[in-house]
């Protein structure tokens, strides 16, 4: 089956993430390819692959069917930054 991702504007990374658990979780992951021309979505495919640590078939600008390279997984640090100036007179 084919996931054609070519003509889609904006997709969520969460969108993609659920996506792919529920198809692990039915065991037909295996038998998807999602199809994506822009690296954009390839990164957010194999960010997810790192993160539900799967395989994920792909296939970029018409060219052959590629198992994903995962990306590892870090989850994001919360930085604070002081936005209150203080005036001195």
């Amino acid at each position: 089956m084919e996931i054609d991702l070519d003509d889609v504007e904006v997709i969520s990374t969460s969108f993609l993430g659920e996506l792919i658990l529920h198809l692990v979780n039915i065991g037909s992951i295996e038998k998807v390819v999602f199809k994506c021309s822009t690296s954009i979505l390839e990164d957010k495919l194999a960010r997810i692959s790192g993160i539900r640590n799967t395989k994920i078939n792909y296939q970029f600008n018409s060219g052959r069917c590629k198992v994903i390279t995962p990306k590892p997984f870090e989850p994001l640090k919360a930085s604070f930054v002081n936005t209150k100036s203080v005036l001195v007179h």
